[in-house]
């Protein structure tokens, strides 16, 4: 979500194929002076992308991952290279990041999209699986194997589709997987480096920052037509308090991950991560009504565009009774036309629902139902028909 490249900007001819997997549209532009041979290229990583999709995937009957789910316990399953990388690199992963990223969240994912909660008991809690790196050879130490990789599956087969490319001596490509997952090999020779916009995931027409990616890959994670899909596997609860997070590092496997894993991490979890992984550089989004936002390494440098994180912060409200009464004058112009200014004078009209003691709700005239917070609220004016 919410990366994209606009290839326009690049003056020296490009080479742009297409693909279909992982549930997602690929692209590769490449550049080079042969046509053939970058169609060759391309569709020969594209190859190595639907073998590793073949293994990979917990819902293609016969991948690695399904026959490890369906294990029993004691059990020991023999898996390929592509499924024992990302079941080592998932718990190295695990580990630097204290917990905020697993791969065991198969079961939780499930209830959530059956429309239900997901809880602490549909995650394990101790390590269920032991792996030998040498033959793949994977034992099944306990029951609720449960395994994902979609939180680092494609930036695996990015890695791998480059490593491809460059195996057929490509020089300058840029890869991504619906638009989540980018690798930049090289550059243009007429640029520094790729173009890539960040969007916010609220309003996918306000760019954030704009950055050249050179020789590295960029992740993005984030709550946009999906809704809130992140879970803390450490409690089995859905992530509050943030809208999106990027993450910019060596590997595009590490950049999904961890992009992931800043939507879980506190403050104080980021801080330490900044501290510990030097190398890694990262941008978080958190949810409030005015622009609020963590950043280090690379994206400390990059001009933001403030002007695109000014959103109103958005609430679900799924019960009625969540909702409070409202005090009486403010129950006079229910379902009038009015329009909210801010304490920064900056405004939104719409139609107003309802109100809480915290919050009014507005249908505002461009689409979204917006819940504005009181304490930013500087006046409401009636408009008059």
């Amino acid at each position: 979500m919410s990366l994209e490249f606009s290839p326009e900007q690049i003056e020296t001819p490009l080479y742009r194929f297409e693909h279909e997997a992982m549930a997602c549209d690929w692209e590769v532009f490449i550049a080079h002076e042969d046509g053939e041979y970058a169609r060759q290229a391309a569709f020969a990583a594209f190859e190595e992308v639907d073998r590793i999709e073949s293994d990979l995937s917990r819902f293609r009957e016969g991948s690695d991952v399904r026959r490890l789910n369906g294990a029993a316990t004691g059990e020991t399953i023999r898996v390929g290279p592509y499924a024992r990388d990302c079941l080592l690199l998932a718990g190295e992963i695990s580990e630097v990041t204290g917990g905020t990223f697993d791969i065991m969240v198969a079961r939780a994912m499930d209830e959530i999209r059956a429309g239900g909660t997901s809880r602490a008991d549909l995650l394990p809690q101790e390590p269920l699986l032991e792996i030998n790196p040498n033959n793949g050879a994977v034992t099944i130490l306990g029951e609720g194997v449960a395994i994902d990789l979609g939180a680092l599956g494609k930036g695996y087969a990015i890695d791998c589709l480059i490593q491809v490319l460059r195996e057929w001596n490509i020089e300058t490509a840029l890869a991504h997987a619906g638009t989540s997952s980018v690798y930049a090999l090289g550059t243009p020779p007429d640029c520094d480096g790729w173009p890539l916009a960040l969007r916010n995931p609220r309003d996918e027409n306000s760019v954030v920052a704009t950055l050249l990616l050179r020789d590295a890959a960029l992740g993005g994670s984030g709550f946009d037509a999906q809704g809130k899909h992140i879970l803390d596997p450490r409690s089995g609860l859905a992530v509050e308090g943030k809208i999106a997070s990027w993450c910019l590092c060596e590997s595009a496997t590490r950049a999904d991950a961890f992009s992931t894993a800043f939507m879980v991490m506190s403050e104080f979890e980021i801080a330490d991560f900044q501290n510990r992984i030097a190398a890694v550089s990262g941008l978080v989004l958190l949810e409030n009504e005015i622009p609020c936002f963590y950043r280090w390494g690379v994206f400390e440098d990059l001009d933001l565009n403030e002007e695109s994180l000014k959103f109103c912060r958005l609430v679900e409200v799924n019960q009625p009774e969540e909702i409070w009464d409202a005090d009486p004058l403010l129950k006079t112009i229910f379902h009038r036309r009015v329009t909210i200014v801010w304490s920064d004078q900056t405004q939104r009209s719409g139609i107003l629902l309802n109100a809480t003691r915290d919050w009014l709700q507005l249908q505002s005239e461009d689409g979204p139902t917006l819940f504005v917070p009181r304490e930013a609220i500087w006046r409401v004016e009636v408009i008059q028909n």
